[in-house]
């Protein structure tokens, strides 16, 4: 009966002009399949699943139900993206509030999603069909702005705690992709963004983190109730509907150039510190502290490692973005017909926003040169 109503959700969503999807994984049970599930049983995992979805739509579309539209991978066949194609193709931003661990034959990580009854090479299998569907998705849909997950960290099994690095040791999918239209969001310890608090903001102490492969961090709204929530799930949402407002207004930026103007209206936390440690990175590859941050397992060890480096290093961007600062490089980078570059708009607009002096600026345009954004 529930598998039904997500078929009918997805035939419902292909009739609609989706501006923003939200592509949500159908993850019943991890030990029985659906034709072995009772209604019972159905029913009493349908409720969180559903919850979570709500929650990332109704974050994802505040204000903007009327251009969005909820979808479920169930099956990770070339049906179901077949069905995504058609809604892609009207879509002006997809939200990926969704994760998935690359397989380890000896992993001392356990949390809901793994199913000790498959081999190890089943659960590779079904990583690399996950895998796939989502590179597919990627490739063939240039045009739309992806929004994904940096994930929730389990330090060895403990749960939900401080998060991990994303490292070769937890491979988290999406956000380990690589693709000018996928931009990969971690949570702040704030449920807004307040321009008189910008140095005050840490990562939440769940989110995951890395310079590497972490593009901004977002606050997690309040839920529809009023609740507070915690994952990294609700920040990819807030990054979404920011990203639709923009595109809407702006919609000769293409989806490469919005994500870019993202990363680049991030207030950067310790911009001193943040050059120091980039440089080291730069000079130093497998020996800098960065890279040591990213492979190291113990939480005292890693914890040193994030005190001597400090908070720029748990996001690539910098720090939170900032929507004041990202609107307002649309606007001047629109309205320059090519006079100004994207980079030279979003720094204008960190200069009017955030009062960033020349001296500043210097190392922000820095810093992107360093990293390559």
């Amino acid at each position: 009966m529930f598998k039904g109503f997500f078929l009918y959700l997805i035939f419902f969503c292909s009739q609609a002009s989706a501006q923003i999807l939200i592509i949500e994984v159908d993850e019943l049970s991890p030990t029985l399949n659906h034709s072995e599930q009772s209604s019972d049983q159905l029913e009493s995992v349908a409720q969180p699943i559903m919850n979570h979805a709500e929650e990332v739509s109704e974050i994802a579309c505040r204000n903007l139900v009327e251009v969005c539209s909820l979808v479920f991978i169930e099956d990770f066949n070339q049906s179901e993206i077949d069905t995504f194609i058609v809604l892609l193709n009207k879509s002006l931003v997809a939200n990926l509030s969704l994760a998935f661990q690359k397989p380890e034959r000896k992993s001392t990580r356990r949390d809901s999603s793994t199913d000790e009854s498959k081999s190890f090479e089943t659960l590779l299998d079904e990583f690399k069909q996950r895998d796939e569907v989502v590179q597919t998705l990627l490739r063939n849909n240039p045009q739309t702005l992806f929004v994904t997950v940096a994930g929730n960290g389990y330090d060895l099994g403990v749960g939900w705690t401080k998060g991990i690095p994303l490292s070769q040791q937890f491979q988290i999918y999406p956000a380990l992709n690589q693709a000018p239209n996928l931009i990969k969001v971690s949570s702040l310890n704030s449920d807004k963004i307040n321009l008189e608090k910008l140095e005050d903001y840490s990562l939440a102490d769940y989110a995951n983190y890395s310079i590497l492969h972490v593009d901004v961090a977002a606050p997690v709204e309040l839920g529809k109730n009023g609740q507070e929530l915690r994952g990294t799930s609700f920040a990819a949402p807030y990054v979404s509907r920011l990203a639709y407002e923009m595109r809407n207004q702006f919609p000769q930026l293409t989806a490469q150039e919005l994500k870019e103007i993202l990363i680049k209206s991030s207030y950067v936390i310790q911009i001193d510190r943040a050059l120091e440690v980039t440089q080291d990175w730069l000079d130093q590859g497998d020996d800098s502290l960065i890279v040591r941050l990213e492979k190291v397992r113990k939480k005292k060890e890693r914890e040193r490692l994030i005190a001597e480096i400090g908070p720029i290093m748990m996001v690539k961007s910098g720090g939170p973005v900032v929507p004041e600062v990202a609107k307002l490089c649309a606007e001047l980078y629109s309205d320059s017909l090519g006079e100004m570059t994207l980079s030279q708009s979003c720094l204008k607009a960190q200069e009017l926003i955030l009062a960033a002096d020349a001296t500043r600026q210097s190392k922000i345009e820095k810093l992107w040169k360093l990293r390559n954004i």
